[in-house]
């Protein structure tokens, strides 16, 4: 049995989120262009938008502003997309969300100026925030974070990664700083910068087992990545031993991510370990299997 997705916002709050990356990225762009084109083509599958509910159930929970929250929701959601646009085009992955990767749908060359485009856009939706005296504390943290997860991707692609503690920090630049940032901001924005490192520390360990996760359900391929952990710890281990040391660092990561959740103020990272709950039990279902 699978346990079941964990409750988040509502569907229209996301669809106020959707609306508005929409209306920001048509605002400049000739709608009858290449790029417009490919622009609404990435946008029309629009993933579980796991960045946009964090982003919204944190605000929340911190009594932000609504509109502030759609666009601190929106900001998240434009970075991680230009990630996606990006990670695709240099892994020549083929395929995104069930349908044909944006550079194979239309070419190289667009996939790389749409990208641009969504990571210029999420400082664009950052401007719509209307608390003015936390606009520069926003603007540095998505400068850094975005800094963070091109060292990540960087570690990633160069196949430098030989041991567990270069696994733990290239995925916590390539992921990690990009599932923090949901609530980081609204935390800014409620003046609770002394729950910043706890909220990192959260997002950066569920980071770290949904990457394992990820790498054990890849076990079928054979030929794994080199920054598959399974096949950086079979090195020394062997395939059996470092399946079964995955699953126990990957049960380890869910369980401090879940414990660094409730430390923080009001539930407002409640749904992070909501969301390391069900991947926790996803696990444990996988070992009884």
């Amino acid at each position: 049995m699978t346990p079941a997705e964990p409750e988040s916002c509502p569907d229209n709050e996301l669809h106020r989120v959707r609306n508005l990356m929409t209306e920001l990225a048509a605002e400049e762009i000739d709608p009858n262009t290449r790029i417009a084109a490919a622009v609404r083509y990435h946008l029309s599958a629009s993933g579980k938008q796991v960045r946009a509910r964090l982003a919204l159930s944190c605000a929340q929970a911190l009594s932000i502003d609504p509109d502030d929250a759609n666009a601190l929701a929106a900001c998240c959601e434009f970075l991680h997309n230009a990630s996606l646009v990006h990670d695709d085009l240099q892994d020549r992955d083929p395929s995104r969300r069930g349908q044909p990767a944006l550079w194979t749908r239309f070419d190289r060359d667009t996939a790389l100026l749409v990208g641009d485009l969504f990571l210029s856009l999420s400082f664009r939706a950052l401007a719509e925030v209307r608390i003015a005296a936390e606009s520069r504390h926003l603007m540095r943290l998505l400068h850094q974070r975005t800094s963070q997860a091109i060292a990540g991707q960087s570690l990633d692609l160069g196949q430098e990664i030989h041991d567990l503690n270069c696994y733990e920090v290239m995925v916590g630049g390539k992921s990690g700083a990009f599932l923090s940032l949901p609530l980081e901001m609204p935390l800014i924005l409620a003046r609770r910068d002394q729950d910043l490192a706890t909220a990192r520390q959260g997002a950066n360990a569920f980071a770290i087992g949904y990457q394992i996760a990820d790498d054990l359900a890849d076990l079928d391929d054979r030929t794994l990545r080199g920054s598959n952990l399974v096949a950086i710890l079979e090195k020394h281990h062997g395939r059996d031993r470092a399946i079964a040391l995955s699953k126990v660092r990957a049960e380890l990561a869910f369980a401090e991510a879940i414990d660094l959740a409730n430390l923080l103020p009001s539930g407002c990272a409640a749904l992070l370990g909501d969301y390391a709950a069900m991947m926790l039990a996803n696990l444990h279902c996988r070992r009884a299997a």
